[in-house]
């Protein structure tokens, strides 16, 4: 089932609540968190869901991301993020080595 545009923006407008109350949660509790390093973090983490969603799929990650390949790359080497398509799964890896015995 898709989400009509007024759910979508609802779920947005909720998502940027929480954003905001966990910020100022964090300064309370930590005092002086930087918004810089607390966006980054926060930037950091949708990468690494975004890529871990597509396999480690560059592409597919950009798109998902409404980024272009190009920036999505940038952002990665900008948090150190190393990212490559899983290897074949276990299954498939152990009939491939059955085949050749």
């Amino acid at each position: 089932m898709f989400r009509t545009d007024s759910q979508t923006e609802k779920s947005l407008a909720k998502i940027h609540e929480s954003l905001v109350i966990n910020y100022l949660a964090a300064n309370l509790n930590f005092r002086n968190v930087p918004l810089k390093e607390f966006m980054d973090d926060f930037e950091k983490k949708i990468l690494l869901a975004s890529l871990h969603q597509t396999n480690g799929n560059q592409k597919k990650a950009a798109v998902m991301l409404s980024l272009k390949p190009t920036a999505l790359f940038e952002k990665m080497r900008k948090h150190g993020i190393r990212a490559r398509r899983k290897k074949l799964s276990e299954k498939t890896t152990a009939e491939h080595i059955q085949k050749k015995e």
